[in-house]
């Protein structure tokens, strides 16, 4: 199983990269894990838009799903150029119900609600998911192969149900949007500061950690010292190109 990182920054870019995106390999081809803005640009220049087995949302905000809306289009010419045959399944939340009736497209993408007791075959990984503590609902994935795991916690604010989803894991990718002052706002607004990030990779007992969903004003080594206080160990911090092999 092998992670690249597209996009880490949000709730906007700056300059360089992109908002949340990430491709996953198995041993039977890629899940594109969130489509943020810049995206597919990314995606482009790693794998052709033909390749993706399947596409995971963990929630409809714009920063973690609009690139998809012009993934379709993509799509629909790969399809076009006899270069792809299949539908494209797309994973999501079924609320907010007014963005979930966009994803499907044509005869191009299909549509496909997310629950806690969805288990999800692609790419010859396995996934399962756990609702976070989130203003819409949002996604957790595990993504699992021959004995390895890699948990991506999505947007969330601390909750006790992500230290067991993550248990064991090889790799965490954890959102560390806030800093450790802004903690009470984090509550509020459902997102983990960076210290959060490294405590539940510690109490998770992860090998790895890395942090993502980066607000782009904030210092990242700042961010990162916080999760390695958390974590008791090193942390690395996402950022565009990123490969990460299990």
């Amino acid at each position: 199983m092998k992670l690249t990182v597209l996009g880490c920054s949000a709730p906007f870019p700056l300059d360089k990269g992109g908002c949340p995106g990430y491709l996953v390999e198995g041993p039977g081809g890629q899940v594109l894990l969130e489509a943020g803005p810049g995206t597919l640009s990314s995606l482009g220049s790693v794998r052709a838009y033909a390749s993706v087995a399947a596409v995971v949302l963990s929630h409809l905000h714009a920063d973690h799903m609009s690139d998809f809306l012009v993934l379709r289009y993509a799509l629909e010419a790969v399809h076009h150029l006899g270069l792809r045959s299949e539908p494209l399944v797309v994973y999501a939340p079924a609320e907010p119900a007014a963005l979930f009736s966009v994803l499907p497209y044509r005869q191009v993408v299909r549509a496909e609600p997310l629950d806690e007791s969805r288990r999800v075959e692609a790419g010859g990984l396995s996934l399962s998911f756990l609702r976070t503590q989130h203003p819409v609902p949002c996604y957790a994935v595990r993504f699992e192969e021959r004995g390895k795991g890699l948990v991506y916690t999505a947007d969330t604010s601390w909750a006790e149900s992500l230290v067991g989803f993550a248990h064991g894991a090889d790799l965490l990718l954890a959102e560390a949007t806030l800093m450790e002052r802004e903690a009470a706002l984090g509550g509020q607004t459902g997102h983990l500061t960076a210290g959060q990030a490294g405590r539940l990779g510690a109490e998770a007992g992860v090998r790895r950690l890395v942090i993502t969903h980066l607000v782009p004003f904030y210092d990242a080594d700042a961010l990162r010292r916080e999760a390695e206080d958390g974590f008791g160990g090193p942390v690395e911090v996402a950022r565009p190109g990123l490969e990460v092999e299990l």
